[in-house]
C-alpha cells in the first residue's frame, strides 16, 4: 500500500513539474518545506512520503488526497490554493478541513482493513493446520517394513 501511495505521489509531483505552472523540483520541495536531498529521496522512492506532506502537497497543488491514497477518482481537483491568494476564504478552509477529515478516515479504514486481513490470515492458518492434523489422523504414517 505504501509503495502505491509513494508511486502516485511521485506521479503527481511529475505532473506538477511538467505542467504549465512553472514549478520545478526545488519549488515543490520549498512548498513542502523539505531539503532538496530529502525530496530527492522521496522521488527516488527510497523514503516514504508522510501523511502531512501529502496533505500540504494536495492542498497547495490541487491534487486529490483520495487519488493519492487509494487511486480513486481523478488526480486533480477543481479548486486551488496558491501563493497568489492573499486571503483564505471559508470555502478554502472547509475544503482543507474536509481533506484532513477524509484523510483521517482513510487512515482509519486502512487500519481496520489491515487488522481484518491479519485476523483472516491467522484464521486461515489455523484452519489449514487443523486440516493437516486431521489428514494425519485419518492416514497415519506406517512404519516401513524391513
Amino acid at each position: 500500500m505504501k509503495k502505491l501511495i509513494n508511486t502516485r505521489f511521485v506521479e503527481a509531483v511529475e505532473f506538477i513539474i511538467y505542467s504549465d505552472n512553472g514549478d520545478n523540483k526545488s519549488k515543490v520541495a520549498a512548498v513542502l518545506d523539505l531539503k532538496p536531498s530529502t525530496f530527492s529521496e522521496i522521488l527516488k522512492k527510497r523514503t516514504n512520503v508522510s501523511a502531512e506532506l501529502i496533505s500540504i502537497f494536495c492542498l497547495y497543488y490541487n491534487i486529490s488526497v483520495e487519488w493519492i491514497m487509494i487511486g480513486k477518482g481523478e488526480m486533480t481537483k477543481d479548486w486551488r490554493f496558491s501563493e497568489d491568494d492573499t486571503t483564505v476564504d471559508n470555502q478554502d478552509l472547509e475544503n482543507h478541513i474536509k481533506l484532513k477529515e477524509d484523510f483521517e478516515k482513510l487512515k482509519s479504514d486502512y487500519s481496520l482493513l489491515k487488522e481484518n486481513n491479519d485476523l483472516l490470515r491467522f484464521k486461515i492458518n489455523a484452519l489449514e493446520e487443523k486440516e493437516r492434523l486431521q489428514d494425519k489422523s485419518i492416514h497415519p504414517a506406517t512404519p516401513v517394513d524391513r
